[in-house]
């Protein structure tokens, strides 16, 4: 069975989708597909904060505010999370391709709080399976 994590934001429009997630230790490399309106980014990521990702994404799933970032150690690319007082997910990505002919996205969208619980779960069950 595949592994794939999506950011269930019921907009066609709007998407956030891990799959060939692998986890080593704090640390998951995945190919990542985003997009936003039009504005997208599908490539190999790595991230080293996952334990604090997980943490902090199931605070504000109970706490109705605060924010969640995966990042790496020693690159400029992220991805944020941040849940407001209005019930709306804001994510936020900055992702770069580093070449000859570099480039740099920075995407961001709203969405609603109801899908942070399920993209929550679905992110453990890779973790526990992909471990």
């Amino acid at each position: 069975m595949k592994c794939i994590v999506e950011l269930k934001t019921n907009d066609e429009a709007k998407s956030l989708v891990f799959s060939n997630i692998k986890f080593f230790a704090n640390s998951l490399k995945c190919h990542v597909s985003i997009n936003s309106r039009g504005f997208g980014y599908n490539g190999s990521v790595a991230f080293d904060n996952v334990t604090k990702f997980f943490n902090d994404l199931e605070a504000i799933s109970h706490l109705s505010v605060g924010s969640a970032e995966l990042s790496e150690d020693y690159a400029d690319h992220y991805i944020k999370l941040e849940l407001n007082t209005f019930g709306h997910v804001i994510l936020s990505a900055n992702l770069d391709e580093y070449s000859e002919h570099s480039q740099h996205l920075i995407i961001n969208f709203k969405t609603d709080q109801t899908c942070l619980k399920p993209f929550l779960d679905d992110l453990r069950w890779a973790m526990n399976k992909n471990s």
